[in-house]
């Protein structure tokens, strides 16, 4: 399995005149939190640069991932995978047909890795140790302490149960858990035995919740789990079985991650099946069930999308603090949220609805940054090139590149038309 992450960037050859090592990089990737990004040289191999664009882990690995939590998986040429530090320090050595997820690594200092001979799946700990050993067709991260692992069968089909930190299998195989473990440490059962009933599990394997008439829909998120009656239509039980939100809500036809689960206070709900709206812990509808798409809150605004396609924003009172209007938008970021109009150009508006950057750039950042960034965002003009606003929509550094990344500290790492990678300041300046 590979995982690669120098998506959406092209090739050149990296012109820095005092660094003979950076003139040798031909591609850069998109800067982690943890403030490297992925380079390839001229071999085809692949390293990290810092903010300064200076290569401080060399180019000598044939794949790598994005550094989380300070380590990065590493490929190395016979196509094995391990993990190394920000240091490039070889903490887990490649010996491995895959670590990690698509998400990420080490989730509660545990990693999934694939032996290269039998093809299964087992955990290792941050040093390389296996903790858990590697038996099982199918595996999830760990979640309060235990892992769900699975076993295909080819007259049982597929059975899961769950594995601690040594391996010993703490819940049973059996059919019907399939989720994780939430973080008030329950897990519903749904399995062809208890069709019709409301079943959840804690770590010990022990029943929590139990009634017959209900049936569970997700696990919980903030202390609630939604749940659907005889009726098919959604509610809320509290980790007590309680319901603590009436079954009134109707299933979506077409849903996407995170509707129904609790978010800093609110879920996202729908009267119809189709318009969603936003209830609170109570059960209170904050904004009415008349839009496409609801964002939850960022600076206390979210933004919403009409049946039309338009969007606006709310604030967490249901208050339409910004009329449905734009063509697009995103969260609010520093105050300002990026919008489009009618042109399909983007700009910036405050969070009294106010116009602060025009809508007159083709567009602003990409998927991996959309705002500002060291008090400066990068917009692209009609001509196709890239360069610099500041948070008045004053451009300070001008469209002549063909690809930028983010400003950190002062810097920003940008290719010229030749595809030639450089590092500038603030003013544009080459360093």
């Amino acid at each position: 399995m590979l995982f690669f992450v120098l998506l959406l960037i092209s090739a050149g050859v990296w012109a820095q005149p005092k660094s003979q090592n950076l003139r040798q990089i031909t591609k850069v990737g998109y800067f982690s939190e943890d403030g490297l990004a992925a380079v390839m040289d001229n071999k085809g191999k692949l390293g990290f640069i810092n903010y300064t664009g200076k290569v401080v882990i060399p180019c000598q690995w044939k794949d790598v991932g994005l550094f989380i939590g300070g380590v990065s998986r590493v490929q190395n040429e016979k196509g094995k995978w391990g993990y190394i530090d920000k240091t490039g320090k070889v903490i887990v050595p490649c010996q491995w047909r895959s670590v990690g997820d698509y998400n990420g690594y080490f989730y509660e200092g545990a990693s999934q890795v694939i032996d290269d001979e039998n093809g299964k799946i087992g955990f290792i700990d941050m040093t390389g140790k296996v903790i858990v050993p590697c038996e099982w067709d199918e595996v999830h991260n760990f979640s309060q302490g235990l892992a769900l692992v699975a076993r295909y069968y080819i007259h049982h089909g597929v059975q899961h149960g769950y594995v601690d930190k040594h391996g010993r299998l703490i819940i049973p195989l059996q059919s019907g858990v399939v989720h994780d473990f939430s973080k008030e440490g329950l897990v519903p059962v749904c399995d062809s035995i208890n069709i019709g009933k409301l079943l959840f599990i804690d770590t010990s394997g022990k029943i929590a919740i139990a009634r017959d008439d209900l049936e569970p829909y997700d696990n919980f998120s903030e202390g609630l789990a939604p749940v659907f009656d005889t009726n098919n239509k959604i509610g809320y039980v509290d980790i007590t079985g309680k319901l603590a939100v009436p079954c009134r809500w109707s299933l979506l036809e077409e849903s996407f991650g995170g509707d129904y689960d609790f978010y800093e206070g609110y879920a996202r709900v729908s009267e119809d099946g189709v318009k969603k709206g936003l209830i609170d812990k109570t059960g209170m509808l904050v904004i009415p069930c008349q839009y496409k798409y609801i964002s939850y809150f960022n600076e206390e605004m979210a933004y919403l999308e009409d049946m039309s396609g338009k969007y606006g924003f709310a604030d967490k009172s249901g208050k339409m603090v910004i009329p449905i209007q734009w063509n697009s938008a995103d969260y609010f970021h520093d105050g300002l949220a990026k919008v489009s109009d009618e042109s399909g150009k983007y700009g910036f508006i405050d969070k009294t609805g106010k116009l602060v950057v025009p809508c007159q750039w083709t567009k602003i950042g990409d998927d991996n940054f959309s705002s500002f960034s060291d008090g400066l965002a990068a917009v692209m003009a009609a001509n196709e090139k890239w360069g610099y606003i500041d948070k008045e929509g004053i451009l300070k550094i001008p469209c002549e590149w063909k690809k930028v990344r983010e400003f950190h500290n002062g810097l920003a790492i940008v290719q010229d038309m030749d595809g030639v990678w450089w590092v500038i300041d603030k003013t544009g300046k080459k360093r």
